[in-house]
């Protein structure tokens, strides 16, 4: 079994492979973006795609329902109140991860957005 050291050591290392893909995929995104497409024809695209706009509201939504545990556990942390210290940070640590993988798959959205199939 995993001890909490093991296992913040994973997520950080998580963290890293999610964080500089985000990093990649939205700077080649808005280079893309700009060299190739119209800013008239990416607006078009982004309000005519119901899928994209579904799920970036979703995306949207969750990042910020983690964010919101996230403040409830920052807390909990401050008042000492309900849950036990090393699963609040754990727990906080998680959802952190989980605000990161949101952010991620968004600007993998815009990333297909910009960048159709058929233009790679």
């Amino acid at each position: 079994m995993l001890n909490i050291t093991t296992s913040l050591q994973l997520l950080s290392i998580v963290y890293a492979i999610l964080s500089s893909g985000g990093v990649i995929l939205v700077a080649y995104a808005a280079y893309s973006g700009k060299k190739r497409t119209d800013g008239t024809l990416l607006r078009a695209r982004a309000f005519l795609n119901e899928s994209f706009m579904k799920d970036s509201w979703t995306l949207l939504l969750l990042a910020c329902f983690l964010f919101f545990i996230d403040s409830l556990l920052s807390l909990n942390m401050m008042f000492g109140s309900f849950i036990e210290l090393n699963t609040s940070i754990l727990i906080s640590i998680v959802v952190e991860a989980g605000t990161m993988v949101c952010i991620v798959m968004l600007a993998y959205k815009w990333f297909r957005l910009v960048n159709p199939k058929n233009q790679i």
